[in-house]
């Protein structure tokens, strides 16, 4: 996708009435984006799609977990549901990206696409002299969301917060920052251990930009059950700070240098026992690309700025293990991950989202704030 074409969602009023808007303006792409969805589950896992889904509804018993602790999304989705015209079950099922590949991997170990899936590239950075930090990643996730991407502003009825994430059509989110200067980042580590029951993992996302400083969202993460393995980058104006979650506990990551950077692919850093064993030869790909970004923002550490970041997000040091993943035509309906979207928070005296709706190292950015105005098109900066 090319970021003039990148959709500007505004959600706004009750929990209810967000989860319409949203229904109805992406109507058609929600529709589309489960039917690929279910057509690609298919074929991953070469059994027909309502069989694997069945299995993985039977499964999942994440509900009471997300009325217990976060009962606005509950009412969200219900209100995609109602103005997309798809069964709430549906909807539920597009928010568990991470918790399905869970259940594929249990499920049908033996099946190419259970296997360790490597994706996603973060880093974080605060620079105390400026008081400023800098955090982003790429999203890299299966090809069938391509040209489903979308901005949500969300505007909450009960308080000033104002949060922009990136996302597809009928998801809560997949990162995102808000305009108390508080931006997540997301990792899935599939060593880490999972469970059925719960908070799922863009639930978690939602319910830490719905926090206003970066104490609220550790605390948050201590409090809550982890449904899967999953790091949270934290970053602030104040700070940066990440998390290894899984569900045995919570671990935190120690920053590095003196400009306090962090940088994290998909393999475990924190100590956490692992539960899961992952060959070595599957975590090639995730330390390659923790290679690349690490010494690329260590080498713009002393003068940190969004351009040296977007190069950052957009290298290809190892051409075999890149951080900018390009979208294979031939790969247009199977699971295999590219790089969707790339968003970069700038968190200083304004908070800023610079987001590119495809592979960095093709795809333009383009610069959103919580002061300017934005139609359902991307404003040009």
């Amino acid at each position: 996708m090319q970021a003039g074409a990148l959709r500007v969602i505004k959600l706004s009023g009750t929990a209810l009435n967000r989860g319409r808007i949203h229904g109805e303006e992406l109507r058609t792409e929600i529709h589309e984006l489960n039917e690929a969805w279910v057509d690609a589950i298919g074929r991953a896992y070469g059994v027909p799609s309502e069989t694997y889904l069945n299995a993985f509804l039977n499964y999942q018993a994440f509900e009471p977990t997300i009325a217990r602790f976060c009962p606005q999304l509950l009412a969200e989705m219900k209100g995609i549901a109602e103005g997309a015209s798809l069964p709430f079950e549906r909807i539920l099922l597009l928010q568990l990206s991470d918790e399905e590949w869970v259940f594929g991997r249990m499920a049908w170990p033996k099946n190419d696409a259970a296997q360790f899936r490597s994706k996603c590239t973060a880093f974080g950075l605060h620079d105390a002299l400026q008081r400023k930090s800098y955090a982003g990643q790429n999203m890299d996730i299966p090809p069938f969301h391509e040209g489903k991407q979308v901005v949500l502003h969300i505007r909450h009825d009960d308080s000033d917060l104002e949060s922009f994430l990136f996302a597809s059509a009928g998801g809560l989110g997949f990162m995102g920052v808000n305009n108390a200067s508080l931006g997540v980042c997301c990792n899935t580590l599939m060593e880490l251990a999972a469970c059925n029951d719960g908070l799922p993992v863009a639930f978690v996302l939602r319910s830490l930009l719905e926090r206003s400083n970066g104490d609220e969202a550790e605390a948050l993460l201590h409090s809550i059950p982890h449904a899967s393995g999953q790091n949270y980058l934290i970053a602030t104006r104040e700070g940066v700070r990440t998390f290894e979650c899984s569900a045995s506990g919570v671990a935190k990551v120690i920053n590095r240098g003196e400009r306090h950077w962090i940088c994290h692919t998909n393999h475990a850093l924190g100590g956490m026992e692992k539960a899961n064993r992952i060959p070595s030869h599957k975590l090639s790909n995730s330390r390659a690309r923790l290679a690349s970004i690490v010494n690329r923002v260590v080498s713009i550490s002393e003068h940190p700025a969004v351009e040296g970041f977007k190069t950052a997000l957009s290298a290809s040091d190892d051409p075999v293990n890149p951080v900018s993943r390009k979208l294979a035509t031939a790969s247009l309906h199977d699971s295999i991950s590219y790089t969707a979207g790339s968003a970069i928070y700038e968190m200083g005296e304004r908070t800023r989202l610079h987001i590119a709706p495809g592979p960095p190292c093709e795809t333009a950015f383009r610069t959103l704030d919580f002061d300017r105005q934005y139609d359902n098109r991307m404003s040009k900066d």
